[in-house]
């Protein structure tokens, strides 16, 4: 169990590596980005994470910008960084249980927002929707490739 907990975060922390040194990026990290991602990779696990607030601190950066970083890093960069609704925090997940619960409410919410405009649209519309969701996501496979 240590050996699979050891061998994540390290795929984890590789990929931070890979994104540092430009390789399997669409481009490459900008100054800001580069300052959070220094911070967060010493916060692996939602144990060790950091309050948003500290990481503002320590990097220089103001709340509104490192949230639109964080999320940068995720989409753009494939990196999950996990969020501690308790101090209002990032880290780096450790465990694919970490990566599971910070995907759960994500999940939830698309789902909710779906049943919303089926409720609003009508199942069709709804069809149409994910038959759109369906498209952009493999066509943003396809640009990752």
């Amino acid at each position: 169990m240590t050996d699979t907990l050891f061998a994540f975060s390290e795929h984890i922390l590789d990929r931070v590596e890979d994104i540092f040194a430009g390789r399997e990026v669409a481009r490459p990290l900008t100054d800001e980005e580069g300052y959070v991602l220094v911070v967060l990779r010493l916060h692996v696990g939602k144990a060790n994470s950091i309050a948003r607030a500290d990481l503002c601190e320590q990097t220089g950066i103001a709340d509104r910008t490192v949230r639109a970083i964080v999320s940068d890093l995720r989409l753009q960069f494939a990196l999950p960084i996990g969020s501690n609704r308790e101090n209002g925090g990032y880290y780096l997940p450790e465990t694919l249980a970490e990566v599971s619960e910070l995907t759960e409410p994500m999940v939830r919410q698309a789902l909710s927002l779906l049943r919303s405009v089926r409720s609003l649209r009508g199942r069709s519309a709804t069809a149409e929707l994910l038959g759109q969701v369906r498209i952009e996501l493999q066509s943003s496979e396809e640009e990752e490739q």
